[in-house]
């Protein structure tokens, strides 16, 4: 089973996003649950977020202008699969050079 969910929740810790609310992207592939990215607001109202497959522990959004949750949610998708795309083009490279006499 493929299925990649956003999970809303209370921001319980406070800290260091300073929101009520944290958005959380899951990606689940058969019985594998993994985190992808998660972000909520600071306290001055910029998208902040932290993501373990992208290596940033703390870091801001690019998405200056972005009114809606719904709308920086799909920022982060973008993120998510331009960091795939990378790594299927980096791999596709070694492979053709591996392949080469």
């Amino acid at each position: 089973m493929i299925n990649k969910y956003w999970k809303e929740e209370l921001n319980k810790n406070n800290e260091p996003l300073y929101t009520l609310y944290l958005y959380t992207l899951y990606f689940e592939l058969f019985e594998n649950k993994e985190e992808l990215i998660r972000f909520s607001k600071d306290k001055d109202g910029d998208y902040v977020y932290s993501s373990e497959l992208l290596g940033i522990e703390h870091d801001y959004l690019d998405c200056y202008g972005e009114d809606s949750i719904g709308e920086v949610k799909k920022y982060c998708e973008e993120m998510i699969e331009e960091y795939y795309e990378d790594k299927i083009n980096y791999y596709e490279t070694l492979l053709k050079l591996f392949k080469e006499e």
